[in-house]
C-alpha cells in the first residue's frame, strides 16, 4: 500500500491525532473577549474521558476535550479553521459596530429610565423576555436568607 511522504510538521500534526500524550507540555494561548489573552500549558491527559488539563499562568485550571484543544495547537487544521472563523467574526462585528447606524436618543440607559419612558410597556415586555431567557439558562441560583 502506498503511503504519502509527510513533511516533519505534517507528521507531527498527524501524531497529535494518533498519540494524545504528545500534546503534553505544549503552551497554548486562549483569548477571552473582554479579559485578554492567557497562556496555559497542557499538563495532563485523561484517557477515560479523552480530556486534557490546562494550567494557566495565573493558576487557573481548565479541562477540555481533545477536539477542542486542537483548536489552540498551532499548525493543526483545527487551529487554522478556528482562527479563520475568529477573523471572520471580528470583521463582521467591526463592520456592524462602525456602520452609520445611530442609536435613538430615547433608549433608556437603565431600568429606572425604562420605567419612566413613554413606551414603558414595550420596555417592560423586553425586560420580561430577557429575564425569562436568563432564568431558562440557569444563570443564577436563588439562595435562602
Amino acid at each position: 500500500m502506498f503511503s504519502p511522504l509527510l513533511s516533519p510538521k505534517e507528521k507531527q500534526i498527524k501524531e497529535y491525532s494518533d498519540d494524545h500524550t504528545l500534546l503534553l507540555k505544549i503552551t497554548i494561548t486562549k483569548r477571552y473577549p473582554g479579559h485578554g489573552s492567557f497562556n496555559g500549558k497542557i499538563t495532563e491527559y485523561h484517557p477515560a474521558s479523552d480530556n486534557y488539563s490546562i494550567t494557566y499562568q495565573d493558576g487557573d485550571l481548565e479541562i477540555t476535550s481533545h477536539s477542542n484543544i486542537l483548536t489552540y495547537v498551532k499548525g493543526t487544521q483545527q487551529y487554522q479553521a478556528h482562527h479563520e472563523n475568529q477573523l471572520a467574526l471580528y470583521s463582521t462585528f467591526h463592520t456592524a459596530v462602525s456602520s452609520n447606524t445611530t442609536q435613538s436618543d430615547n433608549v433608556p440607559e437603565n431600568y429606572e429610565d425604562a420605567r419612566a419612558a413613554p413606551d414603558v410597556a414595550t420596555w417592560m415586555k423586553a425586560c420580561d423576555v430577557e429575564m425569562g431567557k436568563l432564568r431558562s439558562l440557569g444563570c443564577w441560583e436563588v439562595l435562602p436568607r
